[in-house]
């Protein structure tokens, strides 16, 4: 099974810090066109996302499910399946081993599903989400100009980051 791990906040949905009503939820523009893509190309999607408002105490793990919920509601009513939404509740002082850019969240989905590393991609707009590509052998695609880390491709938008995938894997 090929794959592609996407980021949640500022990657696929807008980033509303600490989001804590499923109202809030805006996809970016592009995204759910170009998840289609994906699928219809025979990728399975994972969202993998640090949420450390969990441990914050800004958001309860129910209203993150009912959030998580919506948001795979919203794209199966557009034909788009989500395989899972791995997120981390952790403080960022906790030094757990499932927080980006560790391993944990893409280690715990690879337990349940036999992927493809080589043929796998990352898209996401944060320095940890390119490292986390790098830490688990998969290509990174960066949606942000703010990333210091050097992806494998720097993508103006998420339309454009779908259109690389697409013709990178097509070797």
């Amino acid at each position: 099974m090929k794959a592609v791990f996407l980021d949640r906040d500022g990657t696929i949905i807008k980033n509303v810090p600490y989001l804590n009503n499923p109202d809030e939820i805006e996809f970016l523009t592009g995204v759910i066109e170009g998840l289609k893509i994906l699928v219809n190309n025979g990728f399975s999607l994972f969202v993998v996302t640090n949420q450390s408002g969990v441990s914050r105490g800004f958001i309860k793990i129910q209203k993150l499910e009912e959030i998580h919920t919506k948001i795979k509601n919203i794209l199966r009513e557009n034909g788009i399946d989500i395989k899972e939404i791995v997120y981390c509740p952790h403080h960022p002082d906790d030094n757990c081993n499932c927080r980006k850019p560790k391993t944990g969240m893409i280690d715990n989905i690879l337990k349940k599903y036999k992927i493809d590393l080589r043929n796998s991609y990352l898209i996401g707009d944060k320095d940890e989400d390119i490292i986390l590509a790098k830490n688990t052998g998969i290509k990174s695609i960066s949606v942000s100009n703010e990333i210091k880390t050097s992806p494998d491709f720097k993508a103006k938008n998420f339309k454009e980051a779908v259109s690389w995938i697409i013709k990178d894997s097509s070797f």
